[in-house]
């Protein structure tokens, strides 16, 4: 919303779509087409035991085959209902996240694996990993 904007005092340092205020006329054909499986997706890193951090480039392609090898190995009835409950700077969250959502399953989010009993979404909870 155009006030929520105009309140945050965005210094154009990014692109800001207002999708209330954007108009297509259906044809879409126009868009160009940006996203390529080389393209960073994140960057993960390694916590140091080596004595160094190490920053580690994670391409759409690999989060990609992550979601494709684990359609082949889960079936569509094991992610209905995944208890999210890794750190989102730990890369299984990755796999709890959008593995679970592009098989068209739901996350029960917990801040910690222990809290399952006391969730009020507990039954719906079918996959722990």
């Amino acid at each position: 919303e155009r006030a929520v904007l105009d309140a945050l005092a965005v210094d154009g340092a990014f692109a800001t779509v207002l999708l209330d205020e954007l108009t297509l006329d259906g044809d879409d054909s126009d868009l160009p087409a940006r996203a390529v499986a080389d393209n960073l997706a994140y960057v993960i890193y390694t916590s140091g035991s080596t004595g160094r951090p190490k920053g580690v480039a994670i391409a759409h392609r690999n989060v990609a085959a992550l979601v494709a090898w684990s359609q082949q190995v889960y079936s569509q009835a094991d992610i209905q209902g995944v208890l999210a409950s890794t750190s989102i700077c730990f890369d299984l969250s990755v796999w709890e996240l959008f593995v679970t959502l592009a098989g068209g399953g739901f996350i029960v989010g917990a801040r910690n694996a222990l809290e399952l009993p006391e969730l009020a979404a507990r039954d719906r909870v079918r996959l722990i990993n």
